[in-house]
Order: structure tokens, then C-alpha cells, then sequence
């Protein structure tokens, strides 16, 4: 059962993401967020420190999310699902994908909009660079391990390759918040977009 100190701290949160989302993190002020929370502005500095704070609190579960999706597809010493790609083919690893970004937009937009859209000015401002650069060294290291085990393929990519493929991705959500792609056109969207980076122009328009 959740406290009355519990409530309140939820309260500020839920007020705190709802201001931010409006004005920006940047331009939103505690006083505000307290106004909204029904809290005094005094009572608010109890459950957070500041205001970037809150923000990290909030979208918290989107990083975790993102963190968790970059360790399952790109780990090094997992290559199971890389195996799978060439055993069936590119179009479970599509499959997989598409159903991936799905599920990242459908139960973390507005997380994902504070975060990519919303964060300058906070200790966040620059996480989708410092994730994109997180994540090209972990494809490349990925990769090299799977052209160690598969010497039969081809030469691998350039890592910057990775790069663009990771600022593509952070795109494409930013781009669908940005014009509120509608759920029911998320997923045709999505399929799009994955089979363009899977297959090219060629395989969008053919297949």
C-alpha cells in the first residue's frame, strides 16, 4: 500500500514531467511544479534536490529500456540472435526489430519525447550522442566477434556505418513525435523504416 509520502512524490513527478513536456526543461521552474503538485515549494525540495533530478527520475525507465535493448542485441558474447540471421534470414531479425521500436513507442513516448526533444539544459541534454557512441563501440566489438566466428562472410562495415545507423534510429522516434504518428500508423511506419535499413529502396518498393 502506498503512503501518503508516496502519493506526493508521484504527484510531483507526474506535475514535473507534464510542465516539462509543455515548457521545455529548461524553461520550467520549481515554483511551477510545486503549484501544480499542490505542494509547497519548500516541501517539494524534501523529495527531490532540483529539477534535473526529477527529469532523471522520469525518464529513467526509457534508459533502462534502451540499455536493456542494446545489451540483448549487440551483446558480444551472445551472438544467437546473429546465428539466427543467417540461418532463417533477414526476416526474423526484421521481425524482431520492427517489434522492438513498436514496443519503445507505444509505452515510452512521452518519456522519450522529455528525453530527445525536451532535455537541453539538463544533465541529459546530450544523451543520444553519448548513447549513439556507447553503441558504436558495441556493435563494432559485436561484429568483430561474429567475423571471427563466420570468416566466410564478407568484409564487415565500417564502424562509423554503426554510427549512422544508431542517429537513423533516434530520428525516426524523435521525427514520430514530433508529427504525433498516430498508433495505428506506427506500426507501417516502423515496418518501413526497418525494411529500408534491412533491404534499401529496392526491397521497400519490391517486397
Amino acid at each position: 500500500m502506498q503512503t501518503k509520502k508516496d502519493y506526493t512524490r508521484d504527484d510531483i513527478l507526474k506535475a514535473a514531467e507534464t510542465i516539462f513536456l509543455r515548457d521545455g526543461f529548461s524553461k520550467a521552474n520549481m515554483r511551477d511544479i510545486a503549484r501544480s503538485a499542490n505542494v509547497g515549494l519548500s516541501n517539494l525540495y524534501n523529495y527531490f534536490k532540483n529539477k534535473d533530478e526529477m527529469l532523471r527520475v522520469i525518464v529513467a525507465p526509457v534508459i533502462q529500456e534502451l540499455d536493456r535493448v542494446l545489451l540483448e542485441h549487440h551483446n558480444p558474447d551472445n551472438l544467437d540472435e546473429f546465428e539466427l540471421y543467417l540461418e532463417k534470414g533477414s526476416e526474423l531479425m526484421l521481425k524482431g526489430q520492427t517489434g522492438t521500436y513498436l514496443y519503445l513507442t507505444r509505452n515510452y513516448r512521452r518519456q522519450m519525447e522529455l528525453l530527445f526533444t525536451k532535455a537541453q539544459g539538463s544533465s541529459l541534454e546530450n544523451f543520444i550522442d553519448d548513447y549513439t557512441d556507447r553503441c558504436t563501440v558495441q556493435m563494432d566489438r559485436y561484429m568483430n566477434k561474429a567475423f571471427e566466428r563466420h570468416p566466410e562472410l564478407r568484409s564487415k562495415c565500417h564502424p562509423f556505418s554503426y554510427h549512422l545507423q544508431m542517429v537513423w534510429m533516434f530520428d525516426l522516434f524523435t521525427e514520430m513525435i514530433k508529427h504525433r504518428i498516430k498508433p495505428k500508423d506506427a506500426e507501417r511506419v516502423v515496418t518501413d523504416y526497418i525494411k529500408f535499413v534491412f533491404h534499401g529502396w529496392r526491397g521497400l518498393m519490391v517486397t
